[in-house]
């Protein structure tokens, strides 16, 4: 079911967004009220976690709408390529809009700078989107087969707080 969840959000990104809005937090409030409508219409979520579902919902959606903008950006504009064949709801104008954004100087040098950030860190995030929640039990998992091979624990003697 998430993985339906997941696609449907996509769709609702991509079809009723407009791509020349730089930012998640510049869609209008009415829009995001309809992407939750539209979702509770095909998803039932219980009275007690709608607010829940709702924060996590509107959090994939701007996951979603920045890894639409990003594709876009790396598979169509720097390869010359036209986006308006896999996405026929691109116009012309916001395509062209959308291209001017991405190749001009300010974006461009802000690009740069960042890269040049990412060379500097030497702490790469290995969590993936999980992040430790995911991990865990995958480290609980590991630290039983390492008692039940007698291989020692590691932080056998470590407090569980300290030790995730």
């Amino acid at each position: 079911m998430a993985a339906k969840y997941g696609n449907t959000i996509g769709f609702l990104v991509r079809d009723n967004l407009d791509i020349t809005i730089s930012n998640w937090k510049l869609v209008p409030k009415k829009t995001k009220k309809d992407f939750w409508k539209k979702l509770r219409t095909r998803f039932i979520f219980r009275v007690k976690s709608r607010a829940v579902a709702k924060e996590y919902t509107m959090r994939q959606c701007a996951i979603s709408f920045r890894n639409w903008r990003s594709e876009l950006n790396t598979k169509f504009v720097k390869k010359g390529l036209d986006a308006t064949k896999k996405y026929p709801r691109i116009t012309a104008a916001k395509r062209k809009t959308f291209i001017e954004k991405k190749t001009s100087e300010e974006f461009l040098s802000k690009s740069q700078a960042n890269a040049e950030l990412a060379k500097k860190n030497i702490y790469h995030h290995r969590f993936g989107t999980g992040g430790y929640q995911r991990a865990i039990p995958k480290w609980r998992t590991e630290e039983a087969t390492r008692k039940a091979a007698g291989l020692p624990v590691l932080l056998e003697d470590v407090p569980e707080r300290v030790e995730d």
